[in-house]
């Protein structure tokens, strides 16, 4: 059966802010209401797709009439969350799309997906289909039959190592998964009957995760990645637990975190939190997931630490926590503790992601429900060393019950042009006290 290796993913929703019903194109469509639209779509996500040639200036043409007339509207890859503002005025306006070279983008080109995924409810690509361009915690909403076949085109934004495509027979990622590895030499991979398999193929697909999957658009390039799918923790990892009663284990695919009453990361007051940390050098950006569920109670994150006097926090607190579920983003210096930045609207999230990325000394972070999209937690200045410190942490500050956090993964990433993030030199004591004194002199400057 002969395929096009379409050149754009193109998401397009009902409401603004990707909400009500979806669909997705990877063709030409020259009326949408063959995809269950009729002039209403208000937000659209665009991805490049396994055919993107940045060369040929691809866009997605939006045309007011059916057979692509009328008016139209070119975009390139990128998230649009309202067709409705003044610079767009193109919402429920749209009959027919179209994907096509050209030169004019009437908003901004960035975006991409590491692999594009088509779903099969019949052997040998028939019956009905569904895109997947990203992780998808609740495949069951809009694809409930049986998967008898599969198709992986390998995209743009690919880890030079490939990456593996999970499949779960449950919601949120749960159940053991079937794993489909797609390598560093395949651009397509066909699965015309999933029974040849060499797991017991999922009868239904609940959920699935792409490893490899980033959601930055300035860091691409996978530099170190873990799923906690083994039974023993990653050579790079170094465990810290001070008062040696925190607790860690591996399980299907999840780090499990245990902190007890007290256990807390304060400049100046405590440091009794169990974590897992490792060495990066220069500019990146590390991502997690992390499950919430009602017997969990998650409280925590991801770390950034030169040392007990210079690190940053940004973790979910637990349901019973004075921030009551937010995410919150936290700068511990010289100076003492303060709150960088608080999420909104995460409460009730069943995942809560991640991302805190560093340029030269500007620290950013992002919290999200969805990995899609973000919500800034705020952004701080901090002087730091070349060398750092990063990972994951758990927390369980005060009188609290104790505290079970569920890590999915832990990725850091660099941008493409910079790979020399691998095996930094790790900072000494030495750099240590040269970072004090130059503290206190900027204390006295101020």
């Amino acid at each position: 059966m002969r395929f096009n290796m379409p050149r754009l993913v193109i998401e397009v929703f009902q409401y603004s802010w990707y909400r009500g019903l979806r669909g997705v194109v990877i063709e030409d469509i020259p009326d949408t209401r063959a995809i269950g639209f009729n002039d209403n779509i208000s937000s659209v996500r665009i991805y490049k797709g396994p055919g993107y040639a940045p060369g040929a200036s691809q866009k997605a043409l939006f045309f007011e009439d059916r057979d692509f007339k009328g008016r139209r509207l070119a975009l390139g890859p990128g998230y649009y969350q309202s067709l409705h503002q003044f610079s767009y005025n193109f919402g429920n306006v749209i009959s027919s799309i179209a994907v096509r070279s050209e030169s004019r983008s009437d908003g901004p080109v960035w975006g991409g997906a590491p692999a594009v995924i088509e779903l099969y409810s019949e052997l040998n690509f028939g019956g009905r289909k569904t895109v997947v361009v990203r992780d998808e915690p609740q495949m069951t909403a809009r694809f409930a039959n049986e998967v008898r076949s599969m198709r992986i085109m390998k995209g743009p934004d690919c880890p030079p190592i490939g990456c593996r495509i999970q499949l779960y027979p449950a919601v949120d990622f749960e159940g053991e998964p079937v794993s489909v590895e797609l390598s560093q030499r395949d651009s397509v991979y066909e699965i015309p009957d999933m029974r040849a398999l060499p797991q017991t193929a999922v009868q239904s697909v609940g959920s699935m995760k792409i490893e490899g999957w980033t959601s930055s658009t300035e860091f691409t390039s996978v530099v170190f990645q873990d799923e906690f799918d083994g039974t023993r923790l990653h050579e790079n990892w170094e465990w810290v637990d001070p008062r040696e009663d925190g607790e860690w284990k591996e399980r299907q695919g999840w780090l499990i975190l245990r902190a007890q009453a007290g256990q807390d990361l304060r400049r100046g007051e405590n440091f009794d939190a169990p974590r897992l940390i490792q060495p990066v050098a220069g500019d990146f950006s590390i991502e997690t997931r992390i499950q919430v569920t009602r017997d969990s109670r998650p409280h925590g994150g991801l770390l950034v630490w030169y040392d007990d006097g210079n690190f940053l926090a940004l973790e979910r607190t637990a349901d019973d926590h004075d921030f009551k579920g937010d995410v919150r983003f936290e700068q511990h210096s010289f100076r003492g503790a303060g709150l960088i930045g608080r999420s909104e609207g995460l409460r009730g999230s069943s995942h809560v992601y991640l991302r805190l990325e560093r340029s030269g000394n500007e620290f950013r972070a992002s919290a999200s429900s969805n990995g899609v999209d973000w919500i800034s937690c705020g952004s701080r200045f901090m002087s730091m060393p070349e060398t750092v410190f990063v990972g994951l942490h758990a927390l369980c500050p005060g009188n609290m019950s104790p505290t079970i956090t569920r890590f999915d993964f832990f990725k850091i990433f660099a941008r493409p042009e910079d790979r020399t993030i691998e095996n930094p030199r790790i900072p000494t004591s030495r750099d240590s006290r040269r970072m004090r004194r130059r503290f206190t002199a900027l204390r006295r400057l101020s």
